[in-house]
């Protein structure tokens, strides 16, 4: 028998900490293209995929599809405590510039291993027949791994629950704690933080009228994070710009601290090229309430701008 282990209290908040110094969020999202969320209605550890009772093969199956479509995630997800215990979603999204989402209902477990993931992932014909028209809404809510996805994430997920319905999902770690309360929006892949449950109905309005929430935005998960920041700040100065308006045509690092970023905007007739420089200040915060890592606020700025 293990001793167990005793988690100090902590005399802050990571989120308010972020917060309060004014933290940007842009360039924050997590990267991957293609993401798996597989409905689990049991209780989430801190790993909750790997402490799941998910059998090992479907695991397995999962993390080999990841590694073939690299970058790919796979994300935990459940509604509330009425759902049905013996339903078992999995949706696919896609999360590029052009956007699409599969939803497959799941008998057990097992049947997802009859699923070829990758070719699902890469358009596959024979997978047409999953489509969806859905637009979902995740929020993290796994408080195991820190306590603001808890504290933060239920309310805003409940908030989205009274608003859409069963479009609203719960989801496991999706990193960033201190930008509790953290949301994806699939298939668009588009990661908000520092939601707040009256920030909700902005939120999907937003959405419902092809625009991005740019003061809560933390990036495009297919882009990577320089082309995040650089997307966030270009429709900082362009507030017209609807969702899909842009088009990530070229990124070329300079050293490690600058890059050049090209976008497209009308299917071409429009090229915005910058130059993207990325600050890390000094002073060092908690990154999450554990209070066991600490980093630096990251800041990103355009340099220079020419557009076409």
């Amino acid at each position: 028998m293990t001793d167990s282990i005793e988690i100090k209290p902590i005399d802050y908040v990571c989120s308010d900490q972020s917060r309060n110094i004014g933290e940007s969020m842009l360039g924050s999202a997590p990267v991957a293209w293609v993401w798996f969320l597989l409905e689990y209605d049991k209780a989430w550890g801190y790993d909750a995929i790997d402490e799941s009772l998910i059998p090992d093969e479907v695991k397995k199956h999962l993390l080999m599809a990841m590694k073939e479509l690299d970058p790919a995630m796979t994300l935990i997800i459940k509604q509330s405590a009425a759902t049905p215990s013996n339903r078992k979603n999995f949706y696919v999204a896609v999360a590029n510039e052009n956007p699409k989402l599969y939803k497959v209902p799941l008998g057990n477990y097992e049947a997802l291993l009859d699923l070829d993931l990758v070719a699902m992932a890469k358009g596959d014909a024979y997978y047409e027949r999953f489509r969806t028209d859905e637009s979902i809404w995740l929020t993290c809510t796994n408080g195991m791994r820190d306590q603001c996805c808890s504290r933060v994430g239920g309310a805003v997920y409940n908030a989205f629950k009274e608003t859409v319905g069963d479009a609203a999902w719960q989801c496991s770690h999706v990193g960033g704690h201190r930008f509790s309360g953290n949301v994806v929006h699939f298939p668009s892949g588009v990661f908000y933080g520092r939601i707040e449950p009256e920030d909700v109905s902005h939120l999907i309005s937003s959405e419902n009228d092809n625009r991005l929430m740019h003061g809560n935005l933390r990036g495009r998960a297919c882009y990577p994070k320089p082309a995040q920041a650089a997307e966030g700040l270009l429709r900082e100065r362009k507030p017209s710009l609807r969702s899909g308006d842009l088009r990530l045509r070229g990124m070329d690092a300079i050293d490690d601290h600058n890059w050049r970023v090209k976008f497209t905007e009308g299917g071409g007739r429009r090229t915005h090229e910058m130059q993207i420089r990325k600050f890390e200040s000094s002073d060092k915060i908690y990154l999450s309430c554990l209070g066991e890592k600490q980093g630096p606020p990251t800041t990103y700025e355009i340099a220079e701008y020419q557009e076409s």
